[in-house]
């Protein structure tokens, strides 16, 4: 959610349009979802006074080895940042993805970080986070619980250097691993202070090199990625903008390569108060997350309807939609939408 927040306050309204149209302010084209494709579940958690209200940037995976719910095989395992002028990690648990139970009462397992990434290989967990404001880079820690954890590199990698990310902001991250190939793509801000999205591989998860040919999407401001690689294409989603750096609703994109992505849809437009709909200009939703579970796609994200969040606009706050398909299915379903829509244009060069 950060990376689109007060600090840069160039905005476009963007209005919530139904299956078949497109959203306005669109240069794109690109058609949306359709209607219930997506089931609504709404706003799962919120934070307290003592995170400013503010609890987002999710990463949830199925997994076994629960900590809260030590009687259950597998649960919902979700750690996300807690906080709005500072970040840090908490950590929470499911049983059924819906009803969320916060660790140690929402005290943070690491401090001084937030945005967190979690990859769960072997026996060993790793996290990749940033400082919520300004971060410089992301560093890595391992745990062998998901609860303790251990820095193991300090600044793993860095933003800097050519101009698309040398605002000196480092924002969400999303990694895993292929074969012996660790990659990731990443958000970073821009000496222009446009959001864009790279891509980096490396041999142990700590020395990335970064690909030449960055930022692989700029549309002109993308960010929050989430990765899934379906029949052999990788299929992004993520936060984007067309014209300003707060307003954002939820796009997909695909690629065969990582290098050239193509705009395909926006998966979850704002449709809500709370999201901004209908009050003011400053609505998000944002950083998904999403897990396949049983045939059933969770998408947890992000949600405000300020940049100013408070007890009494309900703050940032993480909510729920449920697609009753596969990731698979999901996938092939957007892809039908696309193809019915002649209008869709491709992706500007970065």
């Amino acid at each position: 959610m950060r990376p689109f927040a007060r600090r840069f306050l160039v905005v476009s309204i963007i209005s919530l349009m139904g299956c078949g149209t497109h959203v306005a302010d669109n240069p794109l084209h690109l058609p949306t979802a359709p209607n219930g494709r997506w089931q609504r579940i709404g706003t799962i958690m919120t934070g307290t006074s003592a995170e400013e209200y503010s609890v987002q940037e999710p990463t949830v995976i199925y997994d076994d080895a629960p900590t809260i719910f030590p009687d259950q095989s597998n649960v919902f395992k979700m750690w996300h940042t807690c906080g709005w002028s500072s970040g840090n990690v908490c950590y929470a648990e499911s049983k059924d993805g819906v009803h969320f139970t916060r660790y140690n009462n929402g005290s943070p397992i690491i401090s001084g970080v937030g945005r967190p990434f979690v990859l769960h290989i072997g026996a060993t967990y790793y996290l990749y986070a940033t400082r919520e404001i300004d971060g410089l880079g992301w560093d890595r820690y391992e745990s062998s619980d998901g609860i303790s954890w251990t820095l193991t590199q300090s600044l793993a990698l860095k933003v800097g250097g050519t101009a698309w990310e040398n605002g000196l902001a480092a924002g969400n991250i999303f990694v895993w691993i292929e074969g012996k190939i660790w990659y990731t793509i990443y958000e970073a801000r821009g000496s222009d202070h446009y959001w864009r999205v790279g891509l980096a591989t490396s041999q142990d998860g700590i020395s990335w090199v970064k690909y030449s040919g960055n930022p692989v999407i700029s549309y002109p401001y993308c960010g929050g990625p989430e990765i899934h690689k379906v029949s052999g294409i990788y299929y992004f989603w993520g936060q984007c903008t067309q014209t300003g750096t707060v307003v954002t609703d939820i796009y997909r994109f695909h690629s065969r390569d990582l290098h050239a992505w193509t705009p395909d849809l926006i998966e979850l437009s704002r449709a809500t108060p709370d999201e901004g709909v209908g009050e003011n200009n400053n609505g998000q939703v944002a950083d998904p997350s999403m897990v396949e579970v049983n045939g059933t796609t969770f998408m947890y994200y992000d949600a405000t309807r300020t940049q100013e969040p408070s007890a009494m606009n309900g703050g940032v706050h993480i909510k729920l939609a449920i697609a009753h398909m596969s990731l698979s299915s999901l996938v092939a379903a957007g892809a039908e939408v696309r193809a019915s829509d002649p209008t869709t244009g491709s992706l500007p060069n970065p």
